[in-house]
Order: structure tokens, then sequence, then C-alpha cells
């Protein structure tokens, strides 16, 4: 028979649950590593998508101005007058390119100018004034619209009777001009974005 001395008394300890400080503090250590070595990871992801992004912006962008383009070139049509003299590339210089244009059958004659200006590219249309003026100021134009920006290393060039690939056709030779490309580099994001390149050929409408 099991008998307890009267001078004993029998102690129980209440069970430990939780974590210790200490625990709670190298788990906490723990995550801020974790979270310093995977956060450059993050950062670098989403400037990827962010690029890209803008890349496929400015692809689809540049394919619209392909399109705006041509179309100014199909439509550019030599007005029946004297003043005209018959010409339908007004001034074929290396940022700048105007045509005289007629967009309808019916439609008044109009001038479109395509402008490299800076790093944006700029097309503006106005009414034909009924004759060839000496100089384009901007205030012939009555719609002015930035087509690009962020273009870069960018220039028309000209084919015609007599020349190929020139940047430059003078004034007086200005009519013979058959074809029309357009060049240049579109940095969307700055120098660390991936380029688009641009490159459209057009012939000239009669």
């Amino acid at each position: 028979m099991c008998t307890t001395s009267p001078g004993l008394r029998a102690v129980s300890r209440p069970l430990q649950t939780g974590f210790t400080l200490v625990e709670v503090l190298v788990g906490a250590l723990l995550a801020l590593v974790l979270f310093a070595l995977m956060f450059p990871v993050w950062e670098r992801l989403q400037q990827i998508a962010g690029d890209d992004t803008e890349h496929a912006v400015a692809v689809t962008q540049t394919r619209v101005v392909v399109a705006r383009f041509e179309r100014d070139m199909r439509c550019a049509s030599a007005v029946d007058t004297a003043g005209a003299e018959c010409r339908v590339v007004l001034d074929a210089a290396p940022s700048r390119l105007v045509l005289l244009s007629r967009p309808g059958r019916e439609a008044a004659p109009e001038l479109i100018e395509w402008e490299i200006a800076g790093s944006s590219l700029m097309r503006r249309r106005g009414p034909w004034p009924g004759s060839v003026p000496g100089d384009f100021p901007k205030n012939l134009f009555t719609d002015h619209k930035t087509m690009l920006e962020g273009v870069a290393a960018a220039s028309f060039f000209y084919d015609g009777t007599g020349f190929s690939g020139v940047s430059r056709v003078p004034a007086e030779r200005a009519g013979d001009v058959r074809r029309v490309t357009l060049s240049l580099r579109l940095q969307p994001g700055g120098d660390r974005a991936r380029p688009v390149p641009l490159r459209a050929h057009a012939a000239v409408a009669r």
C-alpha cells in the first residue's frame, strides 16, 4: 500500500505552449532576410513586365503611324492649278515632308506636313492656300497631332528621277520625288527599353 508522506506535496507544472521571445525574434529575422533576398527579384520582374507593356504599345503606335503615312502618300494629288505647278511633293527635307493632298474625290485640296521635331513625330494638316508658298510656317496648318514620342535617329529619304536614297531634295526638284522612306528608331521608355525600329516606304501618288 502506497502512502504519501504528510510533509511532501505533489507539484504539477503547467504545459508550455506558443513561442518564446527568442523564437519569435529568430523567425522575424529569417523572414526579413528572405524578403531582402526576394525583393530585387520581384522588382526586376515588375520592371520587365512594364518594359514589355511599353514595347507592345510602341509597336502598335508604329503600325498606326505607318498606315497613316502610307495613306497620306496614296492621297497625294497634284491640283490642276498654275500655282501648284502639278507638284505633289512641295518640300523634301531630312526632317520634314510637305505634300499636296486631296483626301477624297470631292474634297478640297489640303497641305499635309510630316515633321521630325526633336524627339516627336508630328503630322500637320491645313487648307491649300491656292499656290505654293515660299515657306511652310506653322500657321499654315490648322490641325497639329503628335504621332509618336521618344523618337531617335529619324530621317526621311527620297527616291526619284536621277537620285536615290537622298535625305534632301532641292525645291526645284521636289516634284521629281517618286518614293519616300520614313526611317526612325523609337525608344518608348528611354535608353533602358528595347528600341522599336520603324521603316515605312510609300510611293508618291500622281
